[in-house]
């Protein structure tokens, strides 16, 4: 097989990170690409995204994971992200109840840029469970009605990153054939322009 015919077959799905600023996204992915925790809080500046290969259902798969910032001003950036999106992960922190506040309009946001896509919310920094403001009857709550698959997660202890990921990939794919799959997501996906910024640190703990 040429390599030009293997990159076309090649299954990618696109799966965008959304939520408020400080909910953890940033580790989120770090955690589960590269397996470590920053211990440095960077703000993400418009997008980032990085790419895992992994095994699901027997096929072998590479996961575009778009980190995107969640503050107001980088909004449009972010819709222009969405469009394409194959699954969507919204974030918030259980510490802190504003973030939680905050999935409708995600959601709502997401929504209006896109069609067809999977979707998850994710409670994060259950390492803080002393420090938690959303109970988790409380997410179920939410999520009952629109039927969202949900879990909480430790992107500082790694608990339930890789099940989160891994989990909306499977979502994703579903019980598609094989011919299904690749007709769907081997095509070219745009990366558009990556541009973290190193240059907003701040001396906060991030998990």
């Amino acid at each position: 097989m040429s390599s030009s015919k293997k990159d076309n077959n090649e299954i990618s799905l696109k799966i965008l990170i959304l939520g408020d600023s400080s909910v953890g996204k940033t580790s989120l992915l770090l955690r589960y690409s590269d397996g470590y925790f920053p211990i440095v809080y960077v703000a993400t500046i418009g997008v980032e995204y990085k790419v895992k290969k992994v095994n699901i259902k027997g096929y072998e798969i590479s996961l575009q994971i778009w980190d995107t910032a969640g503050q107001e001003r980088f909004r449009s950036i972010t819709n222009n992200f969405i469009k394409d999106a194959d699954g969507i992960v919204y974030v918030y922190d259980i510490t802190e109840k504003s973030t939680f506040d905050s999935l409708k309009q995600w959601i709502n946001q997401s929504e209006e840029s896109t069609g067809d896509f999977k979707k998850i919310i994710v409670g994060n920094k259950l390492d803080l469970e002393s420090e938690r403001e959303v109970k988790i009857e409380t997410l179920e709550k939410f999520c009952a009605p629109k039927n969202i698959k949900y879990m909480e997660t430790s992107a500082k202890n790694g608990a339930n990153v890789e099940e989160l990921f891994e989990t909306l990939a499977e979502m994703i794919i579903g019980d598609q054939s094989k011919e299904e799959i690749i007709r769907k997501f081997s095509q070219v996906k745009k990366k558009g322009l990556s541009i973290l910024s190193s240059n907003n640190k701040k001396n906060k703990s991030c998990c």
